[in-house]
């Protein structure tokens, strides 16, 4: 029996990878991605991201760490790696940044900070 995640939002790293993963998915009024009947629709609507009122500790923490280590590009996993944490609490710091439009995230479907 398939199944399928319905959503009202993703993020573009974890798209990527529900995309990479072939797992199957419907962003609600915006995509479909259905492998198992070949069926792939994309609306192409960029999501409205909110700006943050703080930046989280986490945040500032990889900021600081980027600053004072002086590393030029890291992908999710790098940053994971380094601060000790799992991607998806980078990922979710990189979504805070992209959201403040610093332009520290290189692009999404190659997230690395500058």
């Amino acid at each position: 029996m398939e199944c399928v995640f319905c959503v009202d939002s993703l993020s573009a790293y974890t798209k990527r990878k529900m995309l990479e993963e072939g797992i199957p998915f419907i962003l609600e009024e915006k995509e479909i991605y259905l492998p198992f009947l070949g069926i792939v629709l994309n609306n192409a609507v960029k999501k409205d991201k909110k700006r943050p009122l703080r930046i989280s500790y986490l945040t500032q923490k990889m900021l600081l760490t980027v600053l004072y280590q002086k590393i030029a590009d890291a992908s999710v996993t790098d940053m994971a790696r380094i601060l000790g944490v799992s991607k998806m609490s980078v990922t979710r710091c990189f979504n805070e940044l992209e959201a403040f439009d610093l332009g520290l995230i290189k692009n999404m479907e190659q997230p690395g900070v500058i």
